[in-house]
């Protein structure tokens, strides 16, 4: 699709268009975003049962814009949140699945704790 991609018209269209090809999302929970409204709009309104969260790259862009620069680059270093999730995955991969959100929650809680230790 040609055209201005950040309108919201072109993202409504977009969401059209998977739908045109098949995509239901009746399961669709969650949607990560950029931050965009226009984004956000149209998607809430392609799938109103989602959830819209902002991606966690860009909130951590938006708030290192905001520190010294010294310390910019610690901000965006991502590796120890990568291993926080790689480590949730490694304890609950012999879970099979979690049965609600509110196991997975006290998993995350739980994680959280011995990290602050």
């Amino acid at each position: 699709q040609l055209g201005n991609r950040e309108s919201a018209s072109s993202w409504r269209e977009f969401f059209k268009d998977l739908k045109r090809r098949g995509l239901k999302g009746e399961n669709l929970l969650l949607g990560a975003m950029d931050g965009l409204s226009e984004l956000e709009n149209a998607f809430t309104e392609a799938f109103p049962k989602a959830k819209v969260q902002r991606c966690v790259v860009h909130k951590l862009r938006n708030i290192a814009a905001k520190l010294p620069r010294k310390i910019q680059k610690n901000c965006l270093d991502l590796s120890s949140i990568e291993r926080t999730f790689k480590e949730f995955r490694r304890r609950t991969r012999q879970m099979d699945s979690l049965p609600n959100e509110d196991c997975c929650l006290r998993c995350i809680y739980a994680m959280s704790m011995n990290l602050n230790q």
